[in-house]
């Protein structure tokens, strides 16, 4: 006969070092060769959140309709909220300002079968201030296959009714709403933004015409089996806040001469992207506070660590540490 010999239990062999020896040697442990100086970790960290990071600071600006100056600049009113910790991934993609345009926003979408329930769908994500969805055909079973917001219990109701409570559950921060009627210029008139995915070629013209004399956005959308079709009217002009969609050049400042024109350094590890004739601004200067409320500043020889600005800082106080430098991109009217 065979015994199974029990096993006995895994022990850890004994540490050469006694209690004491080990606290001694983790006191004296050194920190890995890649630690960074605590200055320039704070400083990257720093930058970090002024791009966008996963800051979960809100800020308050105007709410209300926007409206274009002479000169092509986007004015907002008060009290617009823009949470970044919901909509972080989005203000990388889009960036602060179109987020802020999207917070007052107010679209309309006309014609709930499929595309027009994706595009709701995607303007209800997106976290604009209020869509409405407009249809005056009912559900018909052939509906049931081209959208997820209508179900076999919905066939014979109105397709705008039936899909707006699904889509308000997607984004209970924007007003949903169902509207029956058929669409007119007083209808349209409610809204900054319409988009139109069911409509006759004459029909879009003539909404097209009144929309474009009274500042609202035309978007006429179409498929055709793996075939699409988009026309957008903006109006007269529209204000490009971001010109090429990239992120904002950023360098990490070491020193600045006082002298006309100055000597911006930066820390030699990265190398600046800057170009001569760009725009920078300063922020967390210290000691040449007078360069955070100023600018936007034009750069000149510019070099792989260190750059002039057309900036007379004689007069400012010494610098004496820290600052970021942010490239300024301007808005251009097209």
């Amino acid at each position: 006969h065979c015994r199974r010999l029990a096993r006995p239990p895994h022990r850890p062999p004994p540490s050469p070092f006694g209690e004491r020896d080990k606290q001694e040697v983790v006191a004296n442990a050194r920190p890995p060769m890649s630690a960074e100086p605590e200055q320039k970790r704070l400083c990257k960290r720093q930058r970090t959140d002024k791009l966008g990071g996963n800051s979960l600071v809100r800020e308050r600006k105007s709410e209300g309709a926007m409206s274009t100056n002479s000169d092509g600049v986007a004015d907002m009113m008060a009290d617009v909220v823009v949470d970044e910790a919901l909509h972080s991934r989005q203000i990388a993609v889009y960036g602060k300002e179109s987020m802020k345009r999207l917070a007052t926003a107010r679209v309309l979408v006309c014609g709930m079968r499929g595309l027009g329930a994706e595009v709701a769908k995607n303007v209800i994500l997106a976290g604009v201030k209020e869509v409405a969805v407009q249809d005056t055909e009912p559900a018909a079973v052939r509906d049931l296959g081209a959208h997820f917001y209508l179900l076999e219990e919905d066939v014979g109701k109105n397709r705008a009714e039936a899909c707006a409570p699904r889509l308000q559950d997607l984004n209970r921060a924007v007003n949903v709403r169902a509207l029956t009627a058929a669409m007119d210029e007083e209808m349209v008139s409610n809204f900054d933004v319409v988009v139109m995915t069911d409509i006759g070629s004459e029909e879009a013209l003539r909404f097209d015409d009144w929309c474009h004399a009274n500042g609202v956005a035309f978007i006429k959308a179409d498929v055709r089996g793996l075939f699409g079709a988009i026309f957008c009217d903006f109006g007269p002009s529209f204000v490009v806040e971001d010109i090429d969609g990239e992120e904002p050049h950023t360098g990490i400042v070491s020193s600045i001469s006082q002298a006309f024109p100055a000597l911006v350094t930066c820390v030699e590890d990265e190398r600046l992207e800057f170009q001569d004739g760009d725009e920078i601004a300063f922020s967390e200067v210290k000691g040449m506070e007078q360069l955070n409320t100023g600018g936007p500043f034009k750069v000149k020889n510019v070099k792989p660590s260190s750059f002039e600005i057309e900036c007379d800082t004689t007069a400012f106080g010494a610098y004496s540490t820290g600052g970021l430098v942010t490239q300024h991109k301007r808005a251009k009217e097209l």
